[in-house]
Parts: structure tokens; sequence; C-alpha cells
């Protein structure tokens, strides 16, 4: 029989009063605090992670053993969506968190950059915005007609931090999955759909270390609303982005950002290709790695962003801590 219980949040931030039985992600939605998920909180993308630092709690499920590391498991890190409250509780969720709200946004405009990916704009309801961060994400929400299923994903925002009335999101079509076939192919301009953020600490730390950026396929997305901040700013700090692909035709914006280097000496960008056809605009062949090595030295006064697949952001993260670049200045979106 459920019976009534509290949740801390954030050492008494806020104090949630609930009912055991719920999930914490359900306690904690009621609760207008809106913890991100890609997956509708099924315990399928490990968005949801909160950290248990005491209480009454379910036992930890099998969704929560595969998607948190052994580490942060045995630190006390669950899944909001999977932990069951069975009395009181403390937890902790990052401050971001607080300040992410659920919008009704229109589709305006779809702009194709590559046989398989697509940048998708959004404009939200007059008076309504969505401040951010330039580098975080959003949770992307939307109804399948023929389906008949509500289908949520996580794409991290195109948009510089200047713009909070639209939404920019570069999308990479994934075969087998449910979301991305209904955008590249049913989605129709004036569609409405729901968008819930933002989230993340993903952005640019404020100081005057040189930055290394390193982006892989659709990854190239948080760096268009940093970099433009950077523009629209007086700071100015050296940056090196590097787009990692495959062949020429997975290549996109390589004349915005080239344009981008030409006017500013303070900013480069090197594409790399690791197949084996050659590409006009393009210097650097190899594994995107093998490509940072070639020009970043002693990385240990820099700073790193990475946006990209697990496998590409661990082979960063390791190449670059080799190179003398601290652990802690490190900043990664994985996808």
């Amino acid at each position: 029989m459920a019976t009534p219980c509290t949740v801390d949040v954030n050492n008494g931030t806020r104090e949630l009063q609930t009912r055991t039985g719920m999930t914490l992600y359900a306690a904690l939605r009621s609760n207008g605090i809106l913890m991100p998920t890609g997956c509708g909180a099924q315990g399928k993308c490990g968005q949801c992670k909160v950290l248990l630092k005491g209480g009454d709690a379910d036992l930890m499920t099998d969704s929560e053993v595969r998607l948190i590391p052994e580490n942060e498991r045995a630190a006390g890190k669950r899944l909001a969506c999977q932990l069951r409250l069975l009395g009181d509780v403390s937890i902790d969720i990052p401050d971001y968190v607080f300040d992410a709200r659920e919008h009704t946004a229109v589709l305006h405009e779809i702009i194709p950059l590559t046989y398989d990916i697509k940048r998708f704009s959004f404009s939200l309801p007059e008076g309504d915005a969505i401040p951010h961060k330039s580098g975080q994400f959003v949770t992307l929400v939307a109804k399948i007609p023929d389906q008949r299923v509500q289908v949520m994903r996580c794409f991290s925002l195109a948009t510089p931090s200047g713009v909070v009335d639209k939404v920019d999101l570069i999308v990479r079509r994934t075969p087998n999955g449910v979301m991305t076939p209904y955008l590249f192919e049913q989605a129709q301009i004036g569609d409405a759909f729901r968008i819930i953020g933002p989230y993340g600490d993903f952005w640019l730390r404020q100081n005057d270390r040189p930055c290394v950026w390193i982006a892989g396929g659709s990854g190239l997305s948080p760096f268009l609303g940093m970099i433009q901040d950077m523009l629209d700013s007086a700071v100015r700090r050296p940056v090196h982005l590097f787009f990692g692909a495959i062949y020429p035709k997975d290549l996109y914006y390589v004349d915005l950002f080239r344009g981008i280097a030409e006017r500013n000496d303070w900013f480069r960008f090197t594409p790399a290709l690791s197949g084996d056809e050659r590409y006009p605009l393009c210097d650097d062949y190899g594994l995107v790695t093998d490509v940072v090595a070639k020009y970043i030295g002693d990385a240990s006064g820099m700073e790193g962003y990475l946006c990209g697949g697990p496998g590409m952001i661990g082979a960063c993260v390791k190449l670059l801590t080799e190179k003398g670049m601290h652990r802690d200045n490190i900043y990664y979106d994985r996808f």
C-alpha cells in the first residue's frame, strides 16, 4: 500500500512530497522537475541519472546495470526512471534540470546538409523563449501518426545563446530508428512538436585557455552555436575545430567554417576524412585522432570540447590526456 514519503533534492533546495511505489522520475515530474529523457523514461537511454545519497529505494534494475558505468554505480548513481521509491530518499540532480521547461514549437524549415543529415528549425509561439547556453541539448517529442505513438529523442542545440525564440537541431538519420525516419520522411513544415529543456553541461567555459574542438558526424551542432556566440561577442581565444568524417559526402558546413577561419586569425578549421576518397577542400586524411595529434603538441594549458559517438569520444579523451590536457578540462557531448 502506498504511503507518503519525502524526496530531498540537492540538500534541501527542493523538498518534494510524494508516495511510495512511484518512480523517482514520475515523482520529480509531478512536482515540475523535468529530468532529461530520450526514451520516454523506459530505461533505454540513460539520460536521467541522479545521485542517490541515502534513503529507501528499490534495488538497481538490469537497465541501470547496463547503462551506468560500474564506477558511477558504486558512487550511488541511479536512473530516475528505474528507481522506485520505498520511503524517504535524498538525491542530487544537475542544477540545469531546474531550468528545464516544456514548450510547444512549430517546424518552419528543413535544410538538407548531406545525404543523411538535415537541419530542422522550430519556432516558438510569440512570447515564449528557451534561454540556454550554446552546446546544451533538448528533448524533442513527436507524435507518429501512422503508429499512434509518441516518441522522444535528445538532440544538441545548434542555436546560439542569443537566439531564444527558435530551436535549430542537426539530425542524422538512424536507419533502424523511429524518430529520425519520421523527421526525414514524414514531418512537414507547420507540424507541431514539443520541446523540453534545455539540459546539459556542455558549453564553452569563460576563460582564456586555447580550445580544441572535435566533432564527428552530426556533432558539429553545438559548435555552430558556440562559434556564433564568440563572433557576436568580444571574446577572442584560440580555437581549433577538427571535423572527422569518412567520405566527402559526409562533410557539411565546410565553406562556412573555412570562411570564419579566413576572417578570424584566432580560429582554425580542419576537416579530416578517414576513407580513401579525396576532396579538394580537405588536406588531412586518417582517423580524426591522428589528425589532431598532427596539429596539437603540448595540450597542458588547453581545454577540449568533444561531440560525437562513444568510440570517438573515448579515443579523443585518451589522446588529449596523453598530450597533457587535464581531464577536468575536457568536456563532451556523447550520442
